[in-house]
């Protein structure tokens, strides 16, 4: 006779089973479910005996699903995150309510454009609630699937991972930001004169970090575009800026001009990739909660439309 897997284990061994898929660590599962790690590997015992299979194999960067691990996983994420999102929506959302901790990643360029705006917003409604910003990165994405992040902003950004949700926030305009008293004179800039100076590139991992816009439409104009510094750190892109020629591309969202020695420029061009659009990144499983949806409004409230 066939064994009936499903009414013969217990339910709470598959959350254990989940997390551990997801943080390949016993011992980081364990801090996320708040046992011991004993706990987590008489579970995860118990889970091998109830489904006659390993599920996870030690290896230099931690455990690795087998085969059918993988499988079981692929199966029951959806299950476990449909589970999650009907039981919390039971209860009426009130932000004021809210306590603990949440995260959220945001683009380099976008970083000093919203982030203090946000969280503004964030404590006048949840005064209990701790916020951090982080600055979005090559493992961005993957700390979205894991619960380690609950929000990212970023422009447009590829992404494989079935588990990620993506929703447009806003579209950008790329301006250009100089220093006060920098040789260039008047409130615009042409790629023509953009190219007369040393050039500064404020990087965001996954969009811009291997080949960016601007350089791509100077190759397009037959322009040789004299890039002298790139970084992930907006701060040094604009000290550089301060004491030198330099010429940087900021979001029109960025609020640089407040700086006493810094302004900013209008980009003449009419080209795509001088609009590119801003998108919220979470996971599906937040797709249907309150939390997900004020965060959203929150987010988009600091993006105006023109």
């Amino acid at each position: 006779m066939t064994k009936d897997l499903y009414t013969s284990i217990d339910l709470n061994l598959l959350r254990v089973f989940s997390i551990l898929f997801q943080e390949r660590n016993m011992r980081l599962a364990a801090a996320r479910l708040f046992v011991t790690q004993p706990a987590i590997s008489k579970s995860l015992n118990k889970l091998r005996l109830h489904f006659e299979d390993d599920l996870f194999v030690k290896s230099t960067k931690g455990l690795t699903p087998t085969p059918y691990g993988e499988e079981l996983f692929t199966s029951l994420s959806p299950v476990l995150d449909t589970l999650e999102v009907t039981l919390n929506n039971r209860q009426d959302f009130d932000p004021a309510q809210l306590t603990g901790d949440i995260t959220i990643a945001v683009s380099p360029i976008l970083m000093s454009a919203i982030s203090s705006k946000m969280f503004r917003l964030i404590s006048q409604a949840a005064p209990n609630l701790s916020v951090t910003f982080r600055t979005w990165n090559q493992n961005t994405q993957n700390e979205i699937e894991n619960g380690e992040i609950d929000l990212a902003i970023s422009y447009s950004s590829d992404f494989t991972l079935k588990s990620l949700v993506s929703k447009k926030l806003a579209t950008d305009k790329l301006h250009m930001m100089c220093r006060k008293d920098h040789p260039h004179k008047g409130p615009s800039i042409t790629p023509d004169e953009v190219a007369q100076y040393p050039f500064g590139l404020i990087l965001t991992p996954n969009w811009n970090e291997r080949v960016s816009n601007a350089e791509i439409i100077a190759e397009k104009l037959g322009l040789n575009l004299n890039v002298v510094l790139r970084s992930e750190l907006p701060l040094v892109i604009l000290e550089a800026v301060q004491f030198s020629d330099m010429i940087a591309p900021v979001s029109r969202f960025s609020n640089y001009d407040s700086l006493s020695d810094i302004r900013t420029l209008q980009f003449e061009l009419n080209e795509p990739a001088v609009a590119p659009d801003i998108y919220s990144y979470f996971h599906y499983k937040n797709y249907q909660t309150e939390k997900t949806h004020w965060l959203l409004k929150i987010a988009k409230s600091v993006l105006p439309d023109e």
